[in-house]
């Protein structure tokens, strides 16, 4: 199997490129196709592989795009460098079995193998124990959105921020879960999301719906608590799904809260809502139901919106009673 890349360098006298662009892979049986194209034999290959290399153009570099990587390459195209060489490697892998199985792409980090199958922005967000493993796998894995990390390490390319995450781990050993953790998307992304949602809307009284959710987000006690509390009416009040806030990359622990903080008006009441919230057991969705209910009734109040006051006392009286026998038997 051949790994296709596409160099890209500033001056054509460089001897190293200004950004390497993964385009794909390509079986060898497409080599003689390859050479009438173009491609000439790499004379600086690896010793014991035998590497093709061919010049290109703009154009002509994206006819080579494999496996949904012209984001990747449309990247670089668009980034305002004027390059004045463009060549494109074929890069011998070296297979693990008879079947042509090559070894996944990506790096180890301590025991964690972080997986980069494809360049799409918004891949999942994945992090899983799957010992022991899949044949030429590692058991533990993990994925994050590639935007995520091109935005970590500052640079524009996957293979920069494989080379980024090759050194990450130096120095210090990097739990399964510590690495969930760290890489998961936090209180920033939830901001920024919370404001494209609800720019330019107003609530009851005009005020910019933005607000509560700042409001909520702000009455957490924990990062996850702030995180929910930001994020927790975009699936109920928008086109965004679950779905999209694991793409996004935010934890299991978020996206779940949220989930059950979502209220489907359409075919659930609202007492059935808050039982359902109640009976979840979930204590992250549960306190943060409560600082919105206490939002809800501040600005109510403010607002003069007696039946929708009371509606929330309800709410919160109810799930106020839930936590203090929940403490009660504890004790």
């Amino acid at each position: 199997m051949y790994d296709l890349f596409a160099d890209f360098y500033v001056k054509s006298n460089d001897n190293q490129p200004k950004y390497k662009v993964l385009l794909g892979s390509i079986h060898p049986t497409r080599i003689g196709e390859m050479e009438e194209l173009g491609f000439k034999e790499d004379k600086d290959a690896t010793p014991g592989f035998l590497d093709y290399v061919m010049d290109a153009n703009e154009d002509s570099v994206q006819d080579w795009v494999r496996q949904g990587y012209i984001g990747e390459l449309m990247d670089v195209l668009d980034c305002g460098i004027h390059f004045e060489k463009i060549t494109i490697q074929a890069m011998e892998v070296e297979v693990i079995d008879d079947d042509g199985h090559y070894p996944p792409r990506g790096v180890m980090i301590g025991d964690t193998f972080a997986s980069f199958e494809g360049s799409d922005l918004n891949l999942p967000v994945f992090f899983e124990d799957r010992t022991p493993g899949p044949e030429g796998g590692h058991g533990l894995w993990f994925q994050v959105p590639m935007k995520r990390l091109k935005r970590y390490f500052k640079c524009l390319t996957m293979m920069e921020v494989m080379e980024g995450l090759q050194h990450f781990g130096e120095g210090q050993h990097w739990s399964f879960d510590q690495l969930r953790r760290y890489f998961a998307s936090g209180i920033d992304e939830a901001v920024e999301i919370a404001t494209q949602v609800f720019a330019g809307e107003r609530d009851l009284d005009g005020k910019p719906a933005l607000l509560h959710a700042l409001a909520v987000g702000m009455a957490g006690k924990t990062n996850d608590e702030k995180i929910v509390g930001f994020l927790h009416d975009v699936v109920e009040d928008s086109k965004w799904e679950v779905e999209d806030l694991m793409r996004e990359g935010f934890s299991e622990e978020v996206t779940r809260a949220v989930a059950i903080l979502t209220h489907e008006k359409w075919h659930e009441s609202y007492n059935a809502y808050i039982s359902r919230i109640i009976h979840s057991g979930n204590k992250l969705a549960i306190n943060v139901k409560v600082n919105d209910l206490r939002h809800n009734i501040e600005r109510g109040q403010k607002g003069k919106h007696k039946q929708l006051v009371k509606k929330h006392q309800e709410a919160l009286e109810r799930i106020e009673e839930f936590i203090s026998s929940c403490s009660s038997n504890k004790g």
